[in-house]
């Protein structure tokens, strides 16, 4: 008798050990399984079809999520590559360095989209306004300012340089962050111009003659 119970102890526990191993793809509960069954029955596929369809599209949507990783992690090294090659031009730098930090801070929430397209296009138009709107705001101080304006000029109608005549005027900022012009035949291998201007809201100041 004893013997008997026991068995029928060890038969239960192996029972519930069973169960509890069983995977999510099986342990469905009554009445999500008549659901499955339904939606099962309205496509023409069996259940457990219908499970590991359910089971590849996750595993999709982990792929995806996996790629856009990729993505950002491209697109930062590009980030980093472009801010080492205008190192030597200060203005440019200062700008472009500007754009970068709110770029980058835009992209952390940016990724990734919704699954579905409407919602994700919707979504991407409003990501695209609120980064072109805000991005002004990352210029704040007078400068990066004006070097905003000047980089937007920067294929208008060049100012010729009235010292030499030929040369173009160019803005840079100088070691305390402030804004100046300077000639771009500064470095010409022949009548080098060395003619500089101070700024006057992102023009050269040029009634007042160059700077000493």
């Amino acid at each position: 008798m004893h013997c008997e119970r026991t068995a029928d102890l060890q038969y239960s526990l192996s029972e519930e050990s069973m169960a509890v191993k069983r995977t999510y793809s099986v342990r469905l509960e009554d009445d999500q399984r008549r659901l499955m069954e339904e939606r099962a029955g309205h496509i023409g596929m069996p259940v457990g079809h219908l499970i590991r369809a359910a089971i590849d599209d996750f595993l999709r949507q982990q792929e995806e999520k996996d790629y856009l990783s990729d993505v950002q992690a491209t697109i930062m090294a590009a980030m980093t590559r472009l801010s080492r090659q205008v190192e030597k031009d200060r203005a440019e730098q200062q700008l472009i360095m500007a754009f970068l930090d709110h770029f980058h801070d835009w992209l952390a929430f940016a990724l990734p989209a919704p699954a579905d397209r409407q919602a994700a296009e919707q979504l991407r138009l409003m990501r695209r306004e609120s980064f072109v709107r805000d991005l002004p705001k990352k210029l704040v101080n007078k400068s990066r300012a004006l070097l905003t304006q000047t980089m937007e000029d920067k294929h208008a109608d060049p100012i010729y340089c009235p010292m030499c005549g030929t040369g173009h005027l160019r803005t840079k900022a100088d070691k305390r962050d402030r804004p100046f012009w300077y000639c771009s035949n500064w470095n010409a291998p022949n009548d080098k111009c060395g003619a500089t201007f101070p700024d006057d809201l992102g023009q050269p100041a040029l009634s007042g003659g160059p700077c000493d």
